[in-house]
């Protein structure tokens, strides 16, 4: 029988032996040479996955008061670096889950805003989120991954990161007031009288305040939220929610008859109505003719 304890062999010959009728056990231990053990052993070290030195951040941050427009963009960065060296991707997800890609920008396990291009390692990266999607809520939650572009071990960082302060999660999102008529509330004027123009318009934005709305009244179908009128604008008003009404004189002179409108509203955020525009008309009444600058000639 062969025994290694500690490094050392030892064998034992062990012989059956009959002695005055019985049977008996001996037992001869013979010491072997110990031999050195030699280990072998082969460690792999795995990529490791980048990290943020610098936290991620809105730029510029949003706030209640100055949020990103619904259709709008939103630009994103962070700084990471990379024990390897390796280059990196900036990924922004609407909750925590993200799976990396060999050689290739990782991807968000749900909704994903956007993910930079590779970047060199300890230089800031961006990204940016357009046409903003509507989250029906005033205010979006977001958190931020870094991948690396490893191309077979590809590791994202281990804990999703969602900035701090102001340019922190959540984004504050501005949308449209809704906007679905224009009436002429005060209507038969004769000139240099007031019309008064009216919008039914409604905003449900509540953060930072209720939103201030701009009502432009042209004379033509054309508009925009920074030039206003294209043509000739009749009136302008603001409101808050809900509707929004100006008062226009027509100049003397003007011919009694029907005139077509067109009415326009944004908000203070520069956020154009989802009706676009509408129409309607006021009509000029008929005015007395007056008589003035009288002079007497001979005859």
């Amino acid at each position: 029988i062969s025994m290694s304890v500690a490094g050392f062999v030892f064998n034992f010959d062990i012989q059956v032996k009959e002695v005055n009728d019985k049977v008996g056990l001996s037992a001869e231990l013979f010491y072997a040479d110990a031999q050195d053990d030699t280990a072998s052993t082969t460690v792999t070290v795995r990529n490791a996955a980048p990290y943020f030195t610098v936290d991620p951040a809105e730029s510029p941050a949003s706030a209640s008061t100055t949020p990103v427009n619904v259709g709008g963009s939103l630009t994103f960065i962070a700084t990471a670096d990379d024990a390897e060296g390796n280059d990196y991707y900036l990924l922004f997800c609407d909750q925590d889950g993200a799976t990396p890609a060999n050689g290739a920008a990782p991807s968000c396990d749900n909704t994903q805003f956007c993910v930079s291009g590779a970047t060199t390692a300890g230089n800031q990266s961006t990204c940016t989120y357009t046409n903003v999607a509507d989250p029906s809520a005033e205010t979006q939650a977001w958190v931020a991954y870094v991948c690396d572009n490893h191309s077979s071990e590809a590791e994202c960082v281990a804990t999703s990161n969602s900035g701090s302060g102001n340019s922190g999660t959540p984004f504050y999102v501005n949308h449209a007031p809704s906007f679905t008529a224009v009436n002429t509330t005060v209507d038969n004027q004769v000139p240099d009288s007031p019309f008064t123009f009216t919008g039914t318009v409604t905003d449900g934005d509540i953060e930072g305040g209720a939103d201030m709305l701009e009502f432009y009244v042209c004379d033509t179908n054309s508009w925009a939220t920074s030039t206003g009128c294209a043509g000739t604008e009749l009136c302008y008003g603001t409101s808050t929610s809900p509707n929004v009404a100006c008062n226009y004189s027509a100049p003397i002179p003007t011919a009694d008859q029907a005139y077509t409108y067109y009415a326009f509203v944004k908000d203070w955020h520069e956020m154009p109505a989802s009706g676009n525009s509408q129409t309607s008309n006021y009509t000029v009444a008929n005015a007395a003719p007056t008589v003035s600058a009288v002079s007497l000639t001979n005859g």
